[in-house]
C-alpha cells in the first residue's frame, strides 16, 4: 500500500470518528419529535423513520411558507444513512447546453435554507445541521400550491349537499325512500317557483351570509301580495372582482333561457388570467322588461353606480331596452355565439341552407371593412332571394350590435368571441342542471364560487412562480415573459408563433408612415370558427417616430394582445422591443397590487392591505388626496316591497 492510500485511509478514519463525536455529542441532548408539535427544526432532534423526517420538514415549510425538495439522499440495505432536505428554491436552475439559443429561466435563488440527518444506533436519524434562513419572501398562504403540500381534491360527483342531491343533479332518496321533487310549485304568475317557507330560508341565508361578512350585498323585490319576484346578490369577493375586472361584463342568461327550474342570471367578466370570474347573481320570474330594468337597478346599486365600458348579452329586445336605460353611456353588444347558434332554426328550412350558412359566416369573419360586410351581406341576400327573409333583415337592421367589424376596435378582453361564449355558463355548468331547485342551488352556490377561488389562486401562484420557456430572444418576449400572467403570456407566444406564418411587404411609404401588405398562411383545419385556409391580407400601418403599428384586423384593441401581423411587420422593420403602449396592464400578473395602489381610499385600507398581503405585495403607498375624495361604497342589502308603477330603486337604511 502507498502512501497516499495510506493517507486517504487515515483522513477517512478521523472524518469517521469526528462525525461520529459530532453525533455523541447531538444525543446528549436529544429532542424527539412527537408528531404533532409545531417545532422548529433544531439540531439533536430524533426521528424513528426518513418518513417521519420528510413529513415533519414538510409541515414546516407549510407554516413558513417555502416548498421543500430532497436535495440528496442515502441508503444502505434500505435504511436512510443520511439525508439532505432542501428549500424549493436551492440551487441556480440547469442550463440546456444543446440550444443555448432557447432561454430557461429559473425560480431558483441559490437558497441554503436546509436541515441534514444523519443514521446513528437503532437506526434512529438525528438532525445534525440546520440553516433555518431563506434570501427570499415566504408565503404562508400560497404553501398549499407547493408541489409537496398538493393534495387530490375530491371529484365534484362525489360531492352531496345537505339536501342529498348530487352535484351531478342526480336525485337521491331521502330518509323514507322517496325521491326528492324540484321545487316546480308555483304561488302566484309572475313571481319566483317557490315551495312554502323557501322565501323565509332565502332571506335568512342571506342575512347570515351578509353577518358573516358586511360586504356582502342582496335585493329582494317582493310584489304587493308579498310574493317574492326577483332577487340579486353578490358576494364580497365577487364585489371585489368587479372593482379590478368590471370594464367589460356579460350578462349570462343560459338558465333563465334553457327553462331550468332555477331561473338563474349572472354577471361575469374575466380576470387578468384570462379566467372567468363572477361579479353577482340574480333570480327572476320572467323575462320581462321591468324585471331585466329592476335586476340591472339593483346590480348597479351594488357597483355604487360604476357602469361596465361594455356589456355584452344575447339577442334580445327587451334585454336590450333594459340595457340602455340602466346603462345608457356602456357600448352595447349581442354575443356572436348566440346569433350563430340560431342560424339552423331560422335557415334551415331553407333548400341552399348549407351554402347560405357558409356564405353568412365568411361575410362575417372575413370583411376587414364595413363596406366589405355591406355589400358582400347585399349581394348574399339578392343572390339568393332572402329580401324577405325578416330574421336577417333584422339582424342586418342591428349589425352594429355584434358584427366584429362594428365593434373591433373596442376593447373586449377577448370575451365576445365564439369559444369565450361557449364557456360563459361552465362557471356553474359543473353544479347546476335543468333539474336544480332553488334550494338546492342556493347550497352548491358557495361551492361553485370556492372551486373557482381556488382556480385564480392557483393561476396566481403558478404566474408568480412558474418558469416561462421561451421561443426567440426578442427582448420583447423576455420582457412579457416577466409581466404577465402565465395564460395571457401563452397567449402572446402564440401570436408570436404564428408571425412565422406571415409574409410581409411594402405597399406604400409616405413620410415616416410606411403601409405594409401581410399575407398569412392558413394551415388551419377547413371550416373552423368559419375560417377556411388558403391566404389571406392584412393592412398593416407602421409610424416610426410615434413608435406605433396598428393592423386592420385590431386584434390589440379587441383582445388586448398584439396580433401576429403587427409582431411580423415589428419584426421586418427589426423593432424587437414592444412598445409600451401595447403592454396592457390588465394582464401583469401584479395587476391587482397595481390597481389597488392607483386607487387607494382610506375605507378600503384594511381589506386591500390584506389583499395585497395575499399576493406577495409588501409595500403600499399614501393614498392622494384626489383619491381620497371618492371613497368606494359599501351599500348593504335592502328588502323593499316595490310598486308596479315605480320601477326605480331607492336604497333604504342597510340591516
Amino acid at each position: 500500500m502507498d502512501d497516499s492510500s495510506e493517507r486517504k485511509l487515515s483522513e477517512g478514519s478521523i472524518l469517521k470518528d469526528v462525525q461520529s463525536a459530532t453525533i455523541e455529542n447531538i444525543s446528549k441532548n436529544v429532542i424527539f419529535w412527537n408528531g404533532e408539535d409545531e417545532q422548529e427544526p433544531k439540531v439533536g432532534m430524533v426521528f424513528e423513520s426518513y418518513d417521519d423526517v420528510f413529513r415533519f420538514y414538510k409541515e414546516y415549510g407549510h407554516r413558513k411558507g417555502f416548498g421543500v425538495v430532497i436535495k440528496r439522499s442515502w441508503f444502505r440495505k434500505g435504511k436512510c444513512r443520511r439525508a439532505d432536505l432542501s428549500c424549493w428554491k436551492s440551487g441556480c436552475g440547469s442550463i440546456n447546453q444543446q440550444s443555448s439559443s432557447i432561454a430557461k429561466p429559473t425560480t431558483k435563488t441559490n437558497c441554503q435554507a436546509m436541515i441534514t440527518v444523519r443514521n446513528w444506533k437503532d437506526d434512529f436519524l438525528f438532525i445534525t445541521d440546520v440553516i433555518l434562513d431563506h434570501n427570499h419572501s415566504l408565503s404562508p398562504s400560497k404553501a398549499r400550491y407547493f408541489r409537496c403540500n398538493r393534495k387530490l381534491l375530491a371529484k365534484k360527483s362525489d360531492f352531496v349537499d345537505e339536501t342529498g342531491m348530487d352535484v351531478s343533479g342526480k336525485p337521491s332518496l331521502n330518509q323514507n325512500g322517496d325521491k326528492i321533487v324540484s321545487l316546480n310549485s308555483v304561488h302566484k304568475e309572475g313571481t319566483l317557483k317557490l315551495k312554502e317557507g323557501d322565501a323565509i330560508k332565502i332571506c335568512e341565508y342571506f342575512s347570515d351570509m351578509q353577518r358573516k361578512n358586511p360586504n356582502f350585498f342582496y335585493l329582494l323585490d317582493w310584489d304587493e301580495e308579498g310574493y317574492l319576484r326577483n332577487l340579486f346578490w353578490a358576494d364580497a369577493k365577487s364585489r371585489s372582482s368587479y372593482d379590478y375586472f368590471g370594464d367589460i361584463v356579460t350578462f349570462d342568461t343560459t338558465f333563465l333561457l334553457n327553462k331550468y327550474d332555477s331561473p338563474f342570471v349572472s354577471f361575469v367578466g374575466v380576470n387578468h388570467h384570462g379566467n372567468l370570474v363572477l361579479f353577482g347573481c340574480g333570480l327572476l320570474a320572467d323575462r320581462s322588461l321591468e324585471n331585466y330594468v329592476w335586476l340591472f337597478k339593483a346590480w348597479s346599486s351594488c357597483t355604487s353606480g360604476r357602469s361596465p365600458k361594455g356589456i355584452i348579452t344575447d339577442q334580445c329586445t327587451t334585454i336590450q331596452h333594459a340595457v340602455s336605460e340602466v346603462f345608457p353611456n356602456s357600448r352595447h353588444r349581442f354575443c356572436l355565439w348566440n346569433i350563430l347558434k340560431k342560424i339552423p332554426e331560422k335557415l334551415g328550412y331553407l333548400g341552399q341552407y348549407r351554402i347560405i350558412k357558409k356564405e353568412v359566416k365568411r361575410i362575417i369573419y372575413d370583411s376587414m371593412k364595413v363596406s366589405e360586410f355591406e355589400d358582400g351581406w347585399k349581394t348574399m341576400i339578392e343572390y339568393f332571394g332572402l329580401e324577405t327573409h325578416s330574421w336577417l333583415h333584422d339582424l342586418y337592421e342591428r349589425r352594429h350590435f355584434w358584427v366584429p367589424v362594428y365593434l373591433k376596435n373596442i376593447f373586449w378582453a377577448g370575451m365576445s368571441t365564439t369559444q369565450r361564449r361557449q364557456s360563459i355558463s361552465s362557471y356553474f355548468d359543473d353544479y347546476v342542471n335543468s333539474k336544480t331547485s332553488l334550494q338546492e342551488f342556493i347550497n352548491l352556490y358557495e361551492t361553485a364560487l370556492e372551486d373557482n377561488y381556488e382556480k385564480e389562486a392557483q393561476a396566481n401562484f403558478e404566474s408568480f412562480h412558474g418558469s416561462r420557456y421561451l421561443l426567440t430572444q426578442f427582448p420583447m418576449e423576455e420582457k412579457l415573459s416577466k409581466l404577465y400572467t402565465s395564460n395571457m403570456f401563452q397567449k402572446f407566444q402564440e401570436e408570436l408563433k404564428a408571425a412565422i406564418q406571415c409574409n410581409v411587404s411594402i405597399l406604400k411609404i409616405e413620410g415616416s408612415v410606411t403601409y405594409f401588405e401581410v399575407r398569412e398562411c392558413g394551415f388551419r383545419k377547413n371550416g373552423e370558427d368559419g375560417k377556411g385556409g388558403g391566404f389571406k391580407n392584412f393592412e398593416v400601418l407602421y409610424n416610426a417616430c410615434r413608435n406605433e403599428v396598428e393592423c386592420i384586423c385590431q386584434g390589440f384593441n379587441f383582445v388586448g394582445i398584439v396580433c401576429r401581423h403587427a409582431l411580423s411587420v415589428l419584426k421586418f422593420c427589426q423593432e424587437y422591443n414592444l412598445p409600451s403602449k401595447y403592454i396592457l396592464d390588465r394582464w401583469r400578473k401584479d395587476f391587482k397590487c397595481f390597481h389597488a395602489f392607483s386607487h387607494w381610499s382610506s375605507d378600503k385600507g384594511a381589506a386591500a392591505t390584506n389583499e395585497l398581503e395575499s399576493l406577495g405585495c409588501t409595500h403600499y403607498p399614501t393614498a392622494s388626496k384626489q383619491q381620497a375624495k371618492h371613497p368606494a361604497k359599501h351599500p348593504g342589502a335592502f328588502r323593499r316591497r316595490r310598486a308596479r308603477s315605480d320601477p326605480q330603486i331607492h336604497p333604504e337604511q342597510a340591516k
